[in-house]
């Protein structure tokens, strides 16, 4: 779990147990809680758009059109002529 071992988890469990009051220890518990699920969601998120972009770089890379882009299929040089071909 992270690369820590058994001694690192009590250090912290002893600290948490040190600097938390009793009373307080659901509370922190549950702030911990969602700190660690905003952080997976926002991985989550991160790979969907990552997984997305390799897709599109993909499928670039063959040839493949961009069907989201609701594009006729053409490349930016082919959309927007440089000065040279216009003359």
């Amino acid at each position: 779990m992270f690369g820590l071992g058994f001694w690192e988890i009590v250090i912290i469990v002893v600290t948490i147990f040190v600097f938390v009051r009793p009373h307080d220890l659901p509370r922190f518990f549950h702030q911990v809680g969602r700190v660690y699920r905003d952080i997976m969601d926002f991985r989550r998120a991160a790979d969907t758009v990552l997984r997305r972009i390799e897709r599109e770089v993909e499928d670039t890379a063959r040839g493949g059109k961009n069907t989201r882009s609701g594009g006729s299929g053409e490349t930016a040089e082919e959309s927007h002529p440089t000065d040279e071909t216009s003359k």
